[in-house]
């Protein structure tokens, strides 16, 4: 999926450091556009959004908007996400997986994708 500017727009979920990584290699691909992160601590939603807006602002992007959530389902909601990077602990994978395939979003999931049996065949 991409959008009308023929960028998918992609959305963290999970910001620590795994998150950091992934971010560097996504950011740099000319064809996505990150909107928007997702974590319960402040200090590592704080740390995405600056990271992203100061990439963004070196590239020469003057309104950068990057979007900051608490509660997953908040940014599963919104319909200009294309794709999800989710970026959690291992425990957390499935269920954000689960929902963020029933918003229609595609997702990027390093292993484990489940720690159950069940959870694989729920996902």
């Amino acid at each position: 999926m991409t959008n009308a500017n023929g960028k998918v727009n992609l959305a963290f979920i999970g910001l620590g450091q795994q998150c950091m990584g992934l971010l560097t290699c996504f950011i740099g691909d000319e064809k996505v556009r990150v909107v928007a992160g997702c974590d319960v601590y402040d200090i590592k939603r704080n740390r995405f959004e600056k990271r992203v807006r100061d990439y963004y602002s070196e590239k020469g992007e003057k309104k950068v908007k990057c979007d900051m959530y608490v509660d997953f389902p908040d940014l599963l909601a919104r319909k200009d996400i294309d794709a999800v990077v989710i970026a959690t602990p291992d425990h957390q994978h499935a269920r954000i997986a689960i929902a963020a395939a029933k918003a229609g979003k595609d997702i990027y999931l390093e292993k484990p994708l489940t720690l159950t049996i069940f959870e694989g065949q729920q996902l």
